[in-house]
């Protein structure tokens, strides 16, 4: 089920599944697949990591409401250099 979200930011926090570091990248898609917000974490230890949307897309102009998915990529960067990813539906009320 999509998370909704009437305030004026999206808050989305990240468990790296590792045990030591690992590379995070955030991004922001439409149902269409269009990229709208992107973070790259870069290489960060097994610690949450938080971050806030704030709802506006690359260029700064507030997103339509509407169905969005956030995609979670977790690059293991040591050990066993694994691949997670986790899909996120978010509802922009």
């Amino acid at each position: 089920n999509p998370v909704p979200v009437t305030a004026p930011k999206v808050v989305i926090q990240i468990q790296p599944p590792v045990q030591t570091r690992a590379r995070v990248l955030l991004k922001i898609y439409t149902i269409a697949g269009e990229l709208v917000w992107e973070k790259d974490f870069g290489e960060v230890d097994k610690a949450p990591q938080t971050t806030s949307w704030d709802k506006r897309n690359q260029s700064g102009r507030q997103v339509a409401r509407g169905l969005y998915y956030a995609v979670i990529r977790v690059e293991d960067t040591g050990g066993d250099r694994q691949v997670y990813q986790t899909v996120k539906k978010v509802l922009i009320q």
